[in-house]
């Protein structure tokens, strides 16, 4: 049925009607007005951008990663690719970058395969000889992809404003005799029958411009496969068994041959049937492409995750080795991401973050890259592998990169959708066992005392220093140590707070710490401490990372001389709440890379903001320490109170002084409902104001343990913690925005799963965020009035008890025993009130709280207690 709709007419302001088909319709998005009533092109932008930079480019590889830098940047966010649903609803920076990784992978595997990309037609002999290197080769057609739509917006006459604005950037650059000959390579991109011939692709490298231009494109797809079909599809199978007419056992068995037909060569997969008929027609040589090459490219979904990454951060209980293990693994990763950027493009990589990567790659290459993976890990770890798919498994033709697999798992119940995501979630199942360490030196017999001292697992070969001992440690932790030592161990900044700024911003290379000391920055302009502590005289704060996570704990108790002494530390484990399974929904590789970096940037920068505020709070718990001292310096050197073990991309693992436990949960709340939205039952929200259309959350465990408990335990115990959090978080069944799930439990041993399971009936945990937030509440309370933990512990007589009317009528027997208006009497109440009046069989939270204000107030001066917790708080 025709549907009647607008289309906005840029060239004399006016509008005019349209017609289109079913639910293709032509619109623009709202946002797009403003833009293209100013005449926003992007080619002027870069063209300005380049002329700024005044340089001279040693080559086109030099110019395409600064072009590839100004759309990574996000100049061009808000320009989107086509004024057509849905295509405005993909940047024209998003798809200048898939049509670039798209349109590399098809030129180097067609020369591996070798198709001869010479044509003398139009071209000049100085570009025909970029063609004898697939170095140069993929140059060009990087350059080529990368500003074949600069002469948006508006659309009417773009092809003609590419052309001349390709030109004019290369001529800037330095390029002028091939400067023409890649303005037609970028301009010829469409081959619609109304093209004018000047314009329509001709050579074999302007067609791969053109396909992977016309693959990149995002579609309002995928294609819906019902349950009705695999029920029915089921249901006639069992029907073969039994009475049929001739005429109905035809009409089955040539259904069954039909979808019995579509097998594939790779085992245990089957074809859903599907008519592409019609695809086939409007998109001819994505289907088709050999027609044009002489042969079908292959392009590869490249999907790589670290085996192990568990087993090998946790080989030790020794910190350095642990911080070190982390940032060994994500460095490998990061040059297995490089290694792929040089071979092929930076747009070829989709997402490299946390153990996982997933990059698109010529198929004719990979045997090459899979070998170079593997040296890369063995060289770095020694012991760890990488996860990689077969060479047949991450195969796809250029109709499955736009419109999905045609093949999936049988095993599946259900296929409901064809697009990208699925040929990531289809490749993924396709990757090797995790088959665990490497096996070297595994049959190597170790003497009594030759063993590794810091993982006890190979032979210590290395001298290294220990906790202040030589020992001898194996090679695999050497290199980790190495790691640690050339990231962290170094880490210090010196906040000037007469400016106040953080003042060696260039020393610090680390990009996670980099964003954090941003943020930091920001507070402290906006923060009264920096007055408060300059009023005391103090110019200078240096915070330092701790030598030991052993020091960890006491960061809000002290700031000058220290006990050695254990502390109470908390690990905190998060994992993102249906993260995964909506960067699966993504219907196009822009997507799919839109998702993981929005979700990477939820996990990173809520975890940036939440630490910079503990920064923060640090120093206000330092000014009031200063206070109770009378007395300051006008340098203090501090030590930051928490640690990174990895962040990953919609998962991490960090390490605190407990007390902060409190301002993180906050504040990395805060920052995730500001990007996601808060959790609802309706999609009700303000223009412009965000909420996910998915329900979305974190969900995480805090263990508060002894700062030398071992590691292995702990994260064990984690796991379940997390567990129980998600379990809360799929009872939450508002279907709008975003919330955090917290399951928090102080260990006085070493933590166990068992402690854990024993405790239940003991704590109002898991928590949502709202939950959280009224217990924060109800803590400041107690705290404000200095209550000691001891004495909420046994406000129901017994500690843990185990007959809950007994428990009820202590409390209402102190009640009733203590003296309206007075401070007791108040406390009862209140913990009577929080227990919901005792009606219902409610969970008990008294030890929460004990537990909690120990926390915050174990240790501290008694003149500070109530201060520090009141600041920790948020009070």
């Amino acid at each position: 049925m025709e549907k009647n709709i607008y289309l906005y007419n840029i060239e004399n302001f006016s509008y005019s009607t349209a017609f289109n088909w079913g639910d293709w319709m032509i619109r623009l998005h709202p946002l797009t007005l403003r833009l293209f009533s100013s005449n926003y092109v992007a080619g002027e932008k870069i063209k300005n951008k380049i002329l700024e930079s005044a340089k001279s480019f040693k080559g086109l590889s030099e110019l395409n990663n600064q072009i590839y830098s100004l759309f990574a940047s996000g100049i061009f966010e808000d320009l989107p690719s086509d004024t057509r649903f849905p295509g405005f609803l993909s940047s024209l920076a998003d798809h200048s970058l898939l049509t670039s990784a798209i349109a590399v992978a098809i030129a180097l595997d067609l020369r591996k395969k070798g198709v001869n990309f010479l044509d003398p037609r139009d071209y000049s002999e100085d570009f025909l000889k970029y063609f004898e290197d697939p170095r140069k080769l993929k140059e060009v057609v990087r350059c080529a992809s990368l500003l074949h739509d600069i002469g948006k917006h508006p659309p009417v006459g773009h092809k003609e404003r590419t052309r001349e604005y390709t030109r004019q950037i290369l001529e800037i650059a330095g390029f002028g005799k091939i400067s023409e000959d890649i303005a037609k390579l970028a301009s010829r991109h469409h081959y619609r029958r109304d093209v004018q011939e000047d314009f329509y692709p001709k050579t074999k490298l302007e067609w791969v411009v053109a396909i992977a231009d016309k693959v990149s494109v995002l579609e309002r797809m995928p294609f819906f496969i019902g349950k009705e079909f695999s029920e029915v599809y089921g249901w006639l199978l069992e029907k073969l068994d039994g009475n049929l007419t001739p005429e109905d056992r035809i009409k089955i068995s040539e259904l069954k041959e039909y979808v019995e037909g579509k097998r594939s060569n790779i085992s245990d997969i089957a074809l859903l049937p599907l008519d592409l008929k019609k695809l086939e027609e409007i998109d001819e040589l994505v289907f088709n492409s050999q027609k044009v090459f002489g042969t079908e490219p292959e392009i590869g979904i490249l999907c790589l995750e670290i085996a192990g990454i568990q087993k090998f951060v946790t080989a030790s209980d020794y910190r350095k080795y642990i911080s070190g293990a982390s940032t060994l693994l994500e460095n490998v990763l990061q040059e297995v991401r490089k290694y792929l950027e040089d071979l092929f493009a930076p747009e070829s990589v989709i997402y490299a973050k946390g153990g996982s990567l997933l990059a698109i790659i010529p198929v004719s290459y990979y045997d090459e890259v899979k070998q170079r993976i593997l040296e890369l890990f063995e060289s770095r770890t020694i012991v760890v592998r990488a996860k990689l798919p077969s060479s047949k498994a991450l195969s796809y033709t250029l109709s499955e990169i736009k419109y999905g697999p045609k093949v999936c798992q049988e095993n599946e119940e259900l296929i409901d959708k064809r697009n990208f995501g699925a040929l990531v979630s289809r490749t993924l199942s396709f990757l090797e066992e995790d088959m665990g360490y490497l096996n070297i030196g595994s049959e190597e017999r170790i003497r009594t005392g030759e063993i590794c001292r810091s993982c006890y697992e190979y032979k210590g070969e290395e001298q290294e220093k220990i906790d202040d001992e030589d020992v001898k440690i194996c090679k695999r932790c050497k290199l980790v140590l190495e790691e640690h030592r050339n990231a962290k161990e170094i880490l210090a900044f010196f906040v000037n707070l007469e400016k106040p700024e953080v003042e060696n911003f260039d020393e610090i290379k680390n990009e996670f710490w980099n964003k954090l000391l941003r943020s930091f920055q920001e507070k402290l302009k906006n923060s009264s401490v920096v007055s408060a502590l300059r009023y005391k005289g103090v110019n200078e704060v240096i915070f330092r990372l701790v030598e030991s996570w052993d020091h960890l704990g006491r960061q809000h108790i002290s700031f000058d001389s220290y006990e050695d002494r254990v502390w109470d530390v908390a690990f905190i484990k998060g994992d993102g709440d249906n993260f995964g399974k909506t960067k699966e929904k993504s219907s196009s590789p822009s997507l799919f890379r839109e998702f993981s970096k929005t979700f990477e940037e939820v996990i990173e920068g809520s975890i940036v903001e939440a630490f910079s505020e503990m920064l923060i709070k640090e120093l206000e718990v330092f000014n009031k320490w200063l206070e109770a001292r009378r007395d300051s310096r006008t340098s203090y050197q501090l030590e930051i109170p928490f640690d990174v073990i990895y962040i990953g991309g919609d998962d991490f693992f960090i390490v605190m002084d407990s007390a902060y436990a409190f301002t993180f949960l906050k504040s990395f709340r805060a920052n995730v409902q500001k990007m996601l939205g808060k959790k609802t039952d309706r999609y009700k929200k303000e223009p412009y104001e965000p909420l996910s259309i998915v329900p979305l959350g974190v969900s995480m465990g805090v263990a508060i343990v002894k700062s030398r408990a071992p590691i292995g335990s702990t994260l064990k115990t984690l796991d379940l913690m997390v567990k129980k959090a998600k379990e809360k978080s799929k009872s939450d069944k508002r279907p709008f925005g975003s919330e955090i799930y917290v399951y928090m439990q102080k260990f006085e041993q070493i933590p166990t799963t068992d402690g854990v399971q024993a405790f239940e009936d003991f704590t109002s945990y898991p928590m949502s965020g709202e939950e959280f937030e009224k217990f924060v509440e109800d803590l400041k309370f107690f705290a404000s009035r200095n209550i000691s933990p001891n004495w909420i512990r046994r406000v129901f007589g017994k500690a843990l008890p185990q007959d809950k009317t007994e428990a009820s009528l202590n409390l209402l027997f102190k009640m009733a025993r203590a003296k309206k208006e007075t401070p007791e009497y108040e406390i009862l109440r209140k913990i009577y009130e929080i227990h919901g009046k005792l009606v219902n069989s409610v969970r008990y939270k008294h030890i929460d709280l004990s537990d909690a204000l120990r926390v915050l107030t174990e240790n501290v001066e008694e003149n500070l207690k109530v201060e520090t917790a009141k600041i920790l708080l948020g009070g």
